[in-house]
C-alpha cells in the first residue's frame, strides 16, 4: 500500500483551521504526517481500518477527525475517545490539542495494542489507551469523543454518564446526508443533554459532516 504524500498534513490542516480554530505548527504537522504512513502501513493490514482507504485517508480519516475540534473550542482537560479503532479521531486531537489528555478507549485487545504502537512511534505524552468496555468505565471527562463507534442514540447514555458537569461532547453522525437534527436533539435531551448540529462545509473534507456536539442541560456556557 502506497503511504500519503508527504506534507499532505499542511494542505488539509488549512483548510480546517479557520473554521475549527486550529493552530497547528511544524511539529505537528510533521505528527499528523507520520501518523498518516503509519495508518496506511500498519493500520490498514492490520485491518484497523479498510484497505480502500488508504487512498482516501486525509479527507475521510484525519481531517475528519481534526474537525471534531469545532465541537469544542479551545477546551483542554481530560478526553475520552470511545471505541478509538485505529485511533481516529483521539490521536489526531492530542496532535493539535497537547493541553488534552487523551484516553483512547478500544474493548479490543489487538486494537489496544495497536494504539500502543503507534503512541510509542509518535511520542504523545497526553495520550493513554486503556482495553475496556465504554459500561465499564466509571471516569468523568471534559470531554468526551464517539466517532463509528456508537450510533448517536446508542452514545448518549454512556456519554450523559461521563461527562463532567461542564463538559462537551462531538460525535459524528453523518457524512452523507443531512441527519434530523431535530429528532436527535429531542433523543439527546430525554438523557438530560442539550444537543446541538455543527455542519462542516464539503469544501473542507471531499463531502459535508455532521457531528452533534452535547453538554450537560444544566449546564449554561
Amino acid at each position: 500500500m502506497k503511504p500519503p504524500t508527504p506534507g499532505a498534513a499542511a494542505l488539509w490542516t488549512s483548510r480546517l483551521s479557520q473554521r475549527c480554530g486550529l493552530e497547528v505548527d511544524d511539529e505537528a504537522l510533521t505528527a499528523l504526517d507520520d501518523y498518516a504512513a503509519w495508518l496506511a502501513t500498519e493500520a490498514a493490514p492490520a485491518g484497523a481500518i479498510g484497505p480502500d482507504e488508504v487512498e482516501r485517508l486525509w479527507p475521510r480519516h484525519l481531517a475528519d477527525s481534526l474537525a471534531y475540534a469545532a465541537g469544542f473550542d479551545h477546551r483542554q482537560g481530560r478526553a475520552l475517545d470511545i471505541g478509538s479503532g485505529a485511533g481516529l479521531p483521539g490521536i489526531p486531537l492530542a496532535i493539535v490539542r497537547p493541553g488534552l489528555e487523551i484516553t483512547l478507549l478500544d474493548r479490543s485487545g489487538r486494537r489496544a495494542a495497536l494504539l500502543r504502537r503507534v503512541v510509542r512511534i509518535l511520542g504523545l505524552p497526553n495520550v493513554r489507551v486503556v482495553e475496556a468496555d465504554v459500561d465499564t468505565v466509571r471516569k468523568s471527562y471534559d470531554v468526551v469523543l464517539a466517532r463509528a463507534s456508537l450510533p448517536p442514540e446508542q452514545a448518549f447514555s454512556p456519554i450523559a454518564r461521563l461527562l463532567s458537569a461542564d463538559g462537551e461532547a462531538v460525535v459524528g453522525v453523518s457524512r452523507h446526508s443531512p441527519p434530523d437534527a431535530a429528532g436527535l436533539e429531542a433523543a439527546a435531551a430525554r438523557h438530560g443533554l442539550r444537543a446541538e448540529m455543527v455542519t462542516v462545509p464539503a469544501e473542507m473534507l471531499d463531502s459535508p459532516a455532521w457531528l452533534l456536539r452535547m453538554t450537560h442541560r444544566d449546564h449554561h456556557s
